[in-house]
């Protein structure tokens, strides 16, 4: 053994921006750790006062490109940073040693790393990453909608951390590997493990793992942060700013003035429209995007919210008529699919899907039922044409629950007459709410189209 040239491993991190204290990735080992590797340490930083008595430093400043996005580029490719190394081990400013790494760690080793401790395929990742709000539901919705059209995530079955990722980086297969995912990170979301397990499979990079996760084995140690201060991806930098504007730092430079304070990171979670993203995932019309863009995905998500996580019976009904807004059954498909996506965290409701033509509505008898249901905690009601407006709220009052909420969206604007007639029907301890909605066919907002009723809320 004593003959063998020892091989080479750089261990590297990317602390760019302002996100946490420099961690020592060996705080924990006696000084007389040994092993059977030449390491050394290398941190990318845009942050050249850094010291450390482990790390070496390399500048990484780049002002044209976001810190979070522009940090994954030596995580991508180490091969373009380390000509002269073996083998790579790219951490986390997160992980530190239990133990030195030995040859017995890396020998064999093409490209390894962790499965992720608890979910096990990049669709799950995905939804985590949007409703967490670390990075836009436009951003990772978008991302999903390609690859299912020319890829679909839902062929890849693995999902590997980020976290710690070992890599003989001169190997083709690694190289075609990192400038893949490297054009997925600057085309798509920022974070990596959405991407990470198809750039693989689609380079022919297969991933083999450690044994154990990131947070059971014998080799590392996650999370670990020297101050336990940290800004998260989810945070509102904006928001933290326009609260703390009377100083001229957090203007200027939130993330560092929140570290500084310490304050809560909670606090200033960026807010997510979850609907407009399960709207963007089933191609929905309640949401953003999809025709005929009826733009109340916010509105309708709040409704859904205030069900909690045990929601009960939902009605999406809409109307056929000879308008422009009139639905077809496709468009509630999509709908139903959006709700299910939304509570797919949770327990799922019964959603009853109706379709009902305006003769129906014209009719002033109230509807005891929806295919034989009532009792509904929502109804979501598309498309009403507004010669229909009289009725509109008495015809499905009675499928309501006591404290059901209803939602009426017209395909154009009612003037105050038509509200009031409309309000008729309402008892005087509800609360009626008037907002406004959008169709493809127009560019002009629809003022006083979307009505939404709570019934006992005085």
């Amino acid at each position: 053994m004593s003959n063998l040239r020892k091989m080479k491993l750089v261990v590297y991190t990317v602390l760019v921006g302002d996100k946490e204290d420099l961690n020592n990735p060996i705080h924990y080992l006696a000084a007389d750790a040994e092993s059977d590797l030449d390491i050394e340490y290398l941190c990318f930083t845009d942050n050249l006062a850094l010291t450390s008595t482990t790390w070496a430093f390399r500048d990484f400043s780049h002002p044209l490109m976001p810190p979070e996005k522009m940090s994954r580029r030596p995580k991508a490719m180490p091969n373009r940073y380390f000509p002269d190394c073996d083998y790579s081990l790219y951490i986390d400013n997160t992980v530190v040693f239990k133990r030195l790494p030995l040859r017995d760690d890396i020998t064999g080793a093409v490209f390894r790393g962790f499965r992720h401790p608890w979910r096990t395929n990049p669709v799950d990742e995905a939804d985590i990453v949007a409703k967490s709000g670390l990075d836009t539901v436009a951003t990772v919705a978008g991302q999903l909608g390609y690859y299912g059209r020319v890829s679909p995530l839902t062929e890849v079955t693995t999902l590997t951390a980020g976290t710690v990722l070992l890599r003989k980086h001169h190997d083709d297969a690694v190289k075609r590997f990192g400038e893949l995912w490297w054009e997925q990170i600057l085309l798509f979301s920022k974070r990596d493990q959405i991407s990470l397990d198809l750039c693989a499979q689609t380079a022919g990079c297969p991933v083999d793992y450690f044994a154990g996760d990131q947070r059971n084995n014998d080799l590392f140690i996650w999370p670990a942060l020297p101050s336990g201060r940290r800004v998260l991806g989810s945070f509102d930098a904006d928001r933290y700013a326009w609260e703390n504007r009377t100083d001229p730092l957090a203007l200027t430079q939130p993330r560092a003035h929140f570290l500084e304070q310490g304050g809560s990171a909670e606090k200033f979670d960026r807010r997510v429209s979850w609907f407009n993203y399960s709207c963007e995932r089933t191609n929905s019309s309640l949401g953003d995007s999809a025709p005929p863009r009826r733009a109340i995905a916010d509105i309708v998500g709040e409704l859904l919210a205030n069900l909690g996580d045990v929601p009960g019976r939902i009605l999406i009904c809409g109307l056929r008529s000879g308008e422009v807004a009139s639905v077809d059954s496709a468009e509630l498909v999509a709908a139903k699919a959006a709700v299910s996506q939304f509570f797919r965290f949770s327990n799922q409701p019964n959603v009853t899907l109706t379709i009902v033509g305006d003769e129906d509505i014209v009719d002033p008898t109230p509807f005891r039922s929806a295919n034989g249901v009532s009792g509904f905690q929502l109804a979501l009601v598309l498309g009403m044409p507004g010669k229909c407006h009289r009725n509109a709220m008495a015809k499905f009052l009675p499928l309501l629950t006591p404290n059901g909420r209803l939602l009426v969206e017209f395909g154009c604007s009612l003037d105050v007459h038509e509200i009031l007639r409309m309000k008729e029907a309402v008892a005087e301890d509800s609360i009626l709410k008037i907002f406004h909605g959008r169709h493809i066919l127009s560019d002009e907002l629809i003022a006083s189209s979307v009505f939404v009723l709570a019934l006992g809320r005085g």
